[in-house]
Parts: structure tokens; sequence; C-alpha cells
């Protein structure tokens, strides 16, 4: 009887440990990247997410809120993003 090949099963890479690597450099000058915890209203659950991009007025004058940028993809590795539950 032939031997039935095993299935390769290949995982895909979801998530990454840039932001942690980065806090542990960011360390050494009392800084950390900042992120959030986000409800998501369709699974009623809290995730925590990647890295936040934090914008600033140009016009302060202007009544126009600053907007946060989440990322879904990681800004250094360019690896998607898991969603971790909290």
């Amino acid at each position: 009887m032939p031997k039935k090949k095993a299935k390769k099963t290949t995982k895909k890479k979801v998530g990454c440990n840039c932001v942690k690597d980065v806090n542990k450099q960011l360390e050494e000058h009392n800084t950390v990247l900042r992120t959030e915890m986000l409800y998501d209203k369709k699974t009623g659950k809290m995730r925590v997410s990647g890295p936040v991009i934090e914008t600033h007025k140009l016009e302060t004058k202007s009544r126009k809120s600053k907007i946060t940028i989440f990322t879904l993809y990681c800004p250094f590795c360019g690896v998607k993003l898991k969603k971790e539950k909290a």
C-alpha cells in the first residue's frame, strides 16, 4: 500500500513582534510607542491596536479636531496585524 504524503500546512504569518522590539529599543530613551484599546462593534470584543500615528493641528484656531490614525499593517515590516483579544 503506497504511503500517503503528509500535507504541508503552512500557517500564514499574522502579526509581528516589531512593536515589542522597537519598545525595547526605545526604553533607553524613556519612551514607548502608543497603542490603543479598540472596541469592535460587530463582535463586541476589545482588542489592542497596532502603533498609533498621532497627528497635530496645523492651524490651532481652527475648530476642526485632529485625527488619530490606527494602523492595520505594521509600519516597520508591512505584515498584517492580528486582532488581539484584550
